[in-house]
């Protein structure tokens, strides 16, 4: 399955802390030394069943050989891969119907997160540590689910995006699962646009909270989900500039509230009345500030107000910032 283009400057360029940044470069390197792990041990499995079954000895189905492919050095990553297989044998002992290749599980997170706790003492982590890794290594399985269901032929996109059909089902199944619970009814309630769409599609697909994963947007300032419609620019012509927009924080603590996403009618019906209920007073909070910009240009000669003009102008200023920063990202990029 194919994982987010270039993780490593996204996670530095992400809109948080030196601390949080330094964190999340620390977990990230820890899990890509677990995954390569993993994929020798399943490597070696594999080899066991293939010789026990043709009753051959290949000299390319050797350990030595599968740490190269890894990039591991097979003298100095070997205790390492002993600690961690023993780690991995009684894991999937105890847990026999979780793959731990899928960290788009949150299941797989649980026990990964273990696993990088008991190898590690000194840096302890949650399964919340572990979501932006979801969201990078998942990748392509939610872009293939949002272009499935935008039309897109499935064969082509399982191929496109390296998927097969078992891992893009249960995608598919964790969403479903997510469609029918309140958080989905309280979520409908918001005007959803194309980004709206987007955080959605990750948090069901990867389970993760609406709120965090729209979190993990503006973190990664990035287009996660290919296809997403440009936002409308803002001129002169616009009443608003900065207009108050729902935080999926409060959406997420109201459905959270409520006997742990227990979909019934009463359930239901309390959900939509808290959400509308908030909803109303940022939808009044916007009217009435593009009411007093359109009073005030209709009292100046169609003029924008001295705010509007203030914040249109600090609007471009951080428009520019952005293009330009992306701009020298690109550069480094292919001067690399």
């Amino acid at each position: 399955m194919k994982t987010m283009p270039n993780p490593i400057n996204k996670i530095l360029n992400m809109k948080a802390s030196k601390v949080e940044i330094d964190k999340n470069i620390d977990i990230y390197h820890r899990y890509q030394r677990l995954k390569k792990m993993l994929n020798v041990y399943d490597r070696q499995q594999r080899s066991k069943n293939i010789t026990n079954l043709l009753k051959i000895n290949d000299p390319t189905i050797s350990l030595g050989n599968f740490f190269k492919i890894e990039g591991l050095d097979p003298k100095e990553d070997i205790d390492d891969y002993r600690i961690y297989k023993k780690m991995f044998d009684v894991t999937i002992e105890e847990n026999p119907e979780i793959q731990l290749a899928d960290v788009t599980s949150k299941d797989t997170r649980n026990l990964l997160a273990d696993i990088m706790n008991q190898l590690d003492k000194n840096k302890q982590i949650s399964t919340k540590d572990l979501e932006f890794i979801a969201v990078i290594e998942g990748y392509g399985l939610y872009n293939a689910i949002a272009e499935i269901e935008k039309g897109e032929e499935r064969e082509a996109v399982k191929m496109k995006y390296g998927l097969v059909e078992e891992m893009l089902q249960k995608g598919e199944k964790r969403k479903a699962r997510f469609d029918n619970t309140v958080a989905k009814t309280a979520f409908d309630c918001i005007n959803k646009d194309d980004e709206n769409n987007c955080t959605y599609l990750i948090a069901a697909v990867l389970e993760i909270g609406i709120g965090d994963a729209s979190q993990t947007f503006t973190n990664f300032d990035k287009k996660l989900i290919r296809k997403r419609e440009e936002k409308t620019e803002i001129t002169d012509e616009c009443l608003l500039v900065n207009p108050k927009k729902p935080d999926f924080y409060v959406i997420e603590s109201y459905t959270k509230s409520i006997d742990n996403y227990v979909p019934s009618q009463e359930n239901t019906a309390r959900v939509k009345n808290l959400v509308n209920s908030y909803l109303a007073k940022i939808n009044k909070y916007n009217e009435e500030r593009e009411n007093e910009e359109r009073i005030y240009r209709q009292k100046h000669g169609g003029r924008p107000s001295p705010l509007f003009i203030k914040e249109l102008e600090e609007y471009k200023r951080q428009k520019n910032k952005k293009q330009e920063s992306i701009k020298r990202r690109n550069e480094e990029q292919r001067e690399a």
